[in-house]
């Protein structure tokens, strides 16, 4: 047993005034104890003791490291200047709102933008920029339709121009019984280095036959400078008016174009030869 084991001693507060302690000592939080802020140590409550570990040079050297540089950084990081108020005409303010429409576009719904700017505004407080941000379901549609869109579509068509592409087409009628031309293009993208897969637009139609089909066809490729000879193929379903052998939207289009590729549907092919299978089979599988 140490000479001063079996004398207790108490933690006093008066030690804290004396100039060689008060920059670093204080109680500790477990027991009656005393505490380095320096060194984040625990030490007895004996003034010699203190004493001897203000003057070893680990100590001296923890003192020097938190009084000094590293006080700099923080204390610039919190004391920022005050910032200029972020007004509707800040580019930075225009990116960010199409940032959030674009991400809107692709992942979520244009109903949840009443929401969402909210909860960023809230959510980052201590920003100019986010408390500045306004965008409601009709302000992020309009970005979308009337920025946004416009914009990534000449993208795409320059980067399409003077490539060959295929075109995959398909007729339907919608909820309100207009028929619909759908046509996606599928290329290689020089920019990207890489096979895109894009959608070209959808065609409202009056007239379905294989003619009528033809000419709006024609009409979206010559609205988008699209060469119809530099068409290597065209992916249709099964249907007669799409890839008939005398009359369809492929031999008008076999007509501009001789070497054009035609790729029926594997998936519309294999419900045809699934319909036909089941006539053979017995009846009672069919009602399994």
């Amino acid at each position: 047993m140490g000479k001063w084991a079996k004398y207790a001693r108490n933690y006093k507060k008066e030690w804290e005034k004396e100039p060689d302690f008060k920059d670093w000592l204080s109680p500790s939080n477990s027991g009656d104890m005393a505490y380095c802020r320096a060194c984040k140590v625990e030490l007895r409550p004996h003034v010699q003791d203190l004493k001897l570990h203000s003057t070893r040079v680990k100590h001296a050297n923890n003192m020097k490291r938190s009084a000094g540089p590293a006080a700099g950084p923080l204390a610039s990081f919190v004391d920022r200047r005050p910032r200029e108020p972020c007004s509707s005409s800040s580019d930075d303010l225009k990116v960010a709102e199409l940032r959030l429409a674009a991400h809107l576009a692709v992942h979520g719904s244009f109903l949840t933008a009443d929401h969402l700017t909210p909860v960023i505004s809230g959510c980052f407080s201590d920003s100019v920029l986010a408390s500045a941000v306004t965008l409601g379901r009709t302000k992020c549609a309009a970005l979308v339709t009337k920025v946004l869109g416009p914009t990534f579509r000449e993208e795409l068509l320059k980067d399409m121009t003077a490539a060959q592409y295929s075109l995959i087409v398909d007729e339907s009628t919608d909820v309100s019984c207009t028929k619909e031309l759908a046509v996606v293009a599928r290329f290689f993208s020089r920019s990207k280095r890489d096979f895109l897969t894009a959608f070209l637009g959808l065609v409202p139609v009056t007239d379905a036959s294989a003619e009528g089909l033809f000419s709006e066809l024609k009409a979206l490729l010559d609205a988008c400078k699209l060469n119809i000879k530099c068409c290597v193929g065209i992916g249709t379903d099964g249907a007669s008016v799409m890839c008939g052998k005398h009359n369809s939207l492929y031999t008008k289009m076999k007509a501009e174009n001789a070497r054009l590729v035609l790729v029926k549907c594997v998936c519309h092919s294999l419900q045809l030869a699934c319909s036909e299978a089941i006539d053979v089979l017995p009846t009672h599988i069919d009602y399994l």
